[in-house]
């Protein structure tokens, strides 16, 4: 998503606000239209001639929640205001689609390594923060399969399994070439017993092809409280335990720094552009790896507050607003919503002081503007 934004740009609000300096929180909602590619319609809503007659009036002090797949925290145009504050305050996964059990508590050895839940030993660079005094190190482990969005994961699979097929058919056809020019199987003695075991290894290297299934890459989540008392996150993207080459991280909104889901090493996997921030909870027991469900929640983000300093006719509506991305597209579905991560997603907005919510999400409804979460935006919008 972070490479495809301007590509996005095709769809467009079908009317604009522009957020007031007002504290009471709002919900909008948007409509894609069709447009000129990495354009907005801003001259003929108005927007354009607005901030060339009020240029401070762009969204500055405003916090944007967008309730939607997830944000890239990379995306171009994503990163700084008009007024050069961070774009992005915080990364919020309010599906549990990303949540790590990290309860395993463990001590480091004394030649600085320890062993992770996958069996791997991970070392810890000596660098890294001290640990806060009478606290340990947490273990956790994930499967990037259950990370990535089903795009995405077919992409790597296919990737993968090219890498393999290579290697494989390689190995293959050096067992069968020794198997052809080696004694027959039915020769007698030890002659014939070596024929059978080259018949052999070319027939289980077969049967192991054809069983081939690819269960992605398993990464060790090493999580702690540092010194300071800030939680420390790395997530071991080198699967070697390698953890002085993945990123070490604090909470999004602490530092404003993410990670990528791709090995220091690209030639040991395929290529995912992936990145992912993180948040700790239950003192330390549940580590979050915030990860895009898709890429429709960094569009909108976009559309909303891009800012281009170079390039301004990329900009979105507000290119001064400030954004909170809330994922509440469950990864596991598909990226659907649910009642759950819609609700806890406005309890984490009204936390933060967003100002203005974007939900451009959900599905046909027989019955309209009932249950829990919409009694619940009701009185976000006129109690907060």
């Amino acid at each position: 998503s972070a490479r495809g934004f301007a590509q996005h740009h095709s769809q467009q609000l079908s009317r604009a606000e522009l957020p007031t300096r007002a504290s009471i929180m709002t919900v909008t909602t948007t409509r894609a239209a069709a447009h000129e590619p990495a354009e907005q319609p801003k001259d003929e809503i108005g927007a354009s001639e607005f901030i060339r007659k009020y240029p401070s009036y762009d969204g500055r002090g405003i916090i944007v929640g967008v309730f939607d797949t997830g944000v890239d925290p990379g995306a171009p145009g994503l990163q700084t205001t008009s007024d050069g504050k961070p774009k992005m305050i915080d990364l919020v996964d309010c599906t549990g689609s990303g949540d790590v059990d990290t309860s395993k508590e463990t001590e480091l050895e004394a030649d600085g390594t320890l062993k992770g839940l996958s069996g791997r030993s991970l070392t810890v660079p000596a660098e890294w923060p001290d640990r806060a005094a009478g606290t340990k190190y947490r273990l956790g482990l994930k499967r990037a399969f259950e990370l990535y969005p089903r795009p995405l994961v077919a992409r790597v699979k296919a990737e993968r399994r090219r890498r393999h097929d290579e290697t494989q058919r390689a190995v293959a056809e050096e067992e069968r070439r020794k198997a052809a020019l080696g004694p027959l199987p039915t020769a007698e003695g030890e002659a014939g017993r070596k024929g059978a075991e080259l018949v052999a290894r070319v027939s289980a290297l077969d049967a192991c092809d054809k069983a081939y299934e690819d269960g992605g890459p398993v990464y060790d989540v090493l999580t702690y409280k540092d010194e300071s008392g800030v939680w420390r996150v790395c997530v071991d993207t080198s699967e070697r335990g390698a953890l002085g080459e993945a990123a070490l991280l604090a909470p999004f909104r602490i530092e404003g720094k993410y990670g990528t889901l791709d090995a220091a090493d690209a030639a040991s996997g395929a290529e995912t552009l992936c990145n992912f921030a993180v948040e700790v909870a239950a003192d330390g027991a549940r580590t979050t790896l915030c990860v895009d469900a898709g890429s429709h929640g960094t569009h909108v983000a976009g559309i909303i507050g891009a800012h281009f300093p170079d390039t301004p006719e990329l900009n979105g509506i507000a290119p001064g607003c400030q954004i909170v991305g809330f994922k509440i597209g469950d990864t596991r579905l598909d990226g659907m919503e649910t009642g759950t991560a819609l609700v806890r997603a406005l309890g984490a907005a009204i936390e933060r002081g967003v100002h203005i919510i974007n939900l451009s999400f959900g599905e046909y409804a027989k019955v309209d503007d009932i249950g829990r979460f919409t009694a619940a935006a009701n009185l976000a919008v006129h109690k907060h």
